[in-house]
């Protein structure tokens, strides 16, 4: 073949066929799906194999009135003794027959029902990535006076004697209307005058089962947060404070906490919990 025929045939087979692809790249890459989130060089994307437990509710039983029968150090309960909240195994799931229930039944007595997962350093360190499955009943509402948010999920630093109670957190609030997702830290030990809000979007499914992933790097000055909901990435900060002045720390993947002046009951069905000391593709 001719060195002009040969060009002739790149110019009408190859190059056609290498600008299609490369379409399709900055496509997908600019998409808003789960992966158009930009993550430097210290944070990159690593195998699933980083996946340090996963969980469905399939297989898991109540063992007490705070643990179910996993092999991971974790709590479950409530606040006023509990005797306002509950929590459970119940009929029904995400992916199969079963999920976790927790219940603020009475107000007035609990405003607190939360699972805490004391993973450090062995299922999360200097990142943590997790994704669990919620569902809200049509009827979950706010109903108090004051900030109108409810924590969803947490991370929190807590000592013994709560020197340090920091904590960096999903909420669901009523913003504008509608109830949204907001991401943001306080240090409880001051008060709601220390709130930093890093990022406020999405709007809360009611009535079906939605997912949230969440990721944070942590660092005292240039940390990152990003949640995505059901597969597209809603809330994305950098440069932001997601660690106070301890390594450890400890992960609340679900959570119903509403302020003093709220008094409708609250429920929430969770299933599907995954969690990574990196961020995970899946």
């Amino acid at each position: 073949m001719k060195s002009r025929d040969i060009w002739l045939w790149l110019r009408s087979v190859w190059i056609p066929a290498l600008l299609l692809i490369m379409g399709c790249l900055v496509s997908s890459s600019s998409s808003g799906s789960l992966w158009s989130i930009s993550i430097p060089s210290s944070g990159t994307v690593r195998a699933a194999s980083f996946i340090t437990f996963r969980s469905g509710m399939e297989d898991v039983a109540k063992v007490d009135d705070h643990r179910l029968s996993w092999t991971i150090n974790h709590w479950i309960g409530g606040t006023g003794g509990e005797t306002g909240a509950r929590f459970g195994i119940v009929d029904f799931g995400h992916s199969s027959s079963k999920s976790l229930l927790l219940e603020l039944f009475d107000i007035t007595k609990s405003r607190r029902a939360e699972m805490k997962i004391y993973g450090y350093p062995t299922l999360f360190g200097s990142e943590l990535y997790m994704s669990m499955w919620y569902y809200l009943p049509s009827d979950w509402k706010l109903t108090g006076e004051n900030y109108k948010q409810n924590q969803l999920i947490e991370i929190r630093e807590w000592d013994k004697d709560r020197n340090i109670d920091w904590m960096l957190s999903v909420y669901i609030k009523y913003s504008d209307g509608k109830y949204v997702f907001e991401v943001g830290h306080k240090d409880n030990t001051i008060g709601q005058s220390s709130y930093v809000m890093y990022g406020r979007a999405g709007e809360v499914l009611r009535g079906q089962w939605f997912e949230l992933k969440f990721y944070v790097k942590r660092h005292s000055s240039s940390g990152i947060v990003a949640l995505w909901l059901n597969g597209y990435r809603i809330i994305y900060k950098e440069d932001c404070k997601t660690r106070h002045v301890q390594d450890e720390y400890y992960l609340v993947p679900v959570k119903q906490y509403c302020d003093e002046t709220d008094t409708y009951p609250k429920t929430v069905y969770a299933d599907d919990l995954t969690i990574s000391n990196a961020l995970v593709k899946s």
